[in-house]
């Protein structure tokens, strides 16, 4: 991802609400595939890192976006924000 992208989608968060928060549960199978979900939907997703939750949220962060295959634009206090581009906007642009 580069600055210009990066810049773009910290602006985007900005506005986002958040729609996801992790819980004393943490992160499960069920918990990842909504976001999975939502991602595909968004591209850009905002989630909350409840204080009840035993993980740190820099690993939060970093294992559900690499269970999700995204990108971790942002990370300020108890929230995350990721990025995927869509897959179906990525096979238009290859024809």
């Amino acid at each position: 991802m580069d600055k210009k992208l990066r810049r773009e989608l910290m602006a985007k968060a900005m506005k986002a609400q958040t729609i996801f928060t992790i819980g004393k549960m943490g992160i499960t199978e069920v918990f990842l595939s909504e976001i999975d979900r939502a991602i595909e939907a968004r591209e850009l997703i905002k989630i909350a890192v409840g204080k009840n939750c035993a993980l740190d949220c820099r690993d939060c962060a970093d294992q559900i976006a690499d269970k999700t295959n995204s990108q971790v634009v942002q990370l300020i206090g108890r929230k995350i924000v990721l990025y995927r581009k869509r897959k179906d906007e990525e096979s238009h642009q290859q024809k």
